[in-house]
């Protein structure tokens, strides 16, 4: 089964007490394009409340939307959830499993 936006904000809504989040690479203007944010480890979400449609109430997530996130599965060292990337740069959002 495909990973989609749906999937995910189901995903997200569904666990939301129970997140991490690790946000691997975001867009840096200084240099134009997407940098890595040299982050290894996993850490709880914190709550957002700006640009809710782009980021589901989550800091560290940005969505661009019209079709330009990739999602897959992801299952790493007893996290089991999703990788986000695009062009703003790309996230992990999981659960202990």
């Amino acid at each position: 089964m495909k990973a989609t936006r749906t999937t995910l904000k189901s995903f997200i809504n569904k666990n939301r007490a129970n997140l991490l989040i690790r946000r691997t690479s975001s867009f840096d203007g200084m240099t134009d394009g997407v940098e890595s944010t040299g982050v290894k480890d996993f850490s709880p979400i914190v709550a957002s409340d700006r640009h809710a449609d782009h980021t589901y109430g989550i800091e560290g997530i940005w969505m661009v939307l019209r079709g330009n996130d990739w999602i897959s599965e992801l299952e790493i060292d007893g996290l089991k959830g999703y990788h986000v990337y695009n062009c703003c740069g790309s996230f992990d959002i999981a659960v202990r499993v």
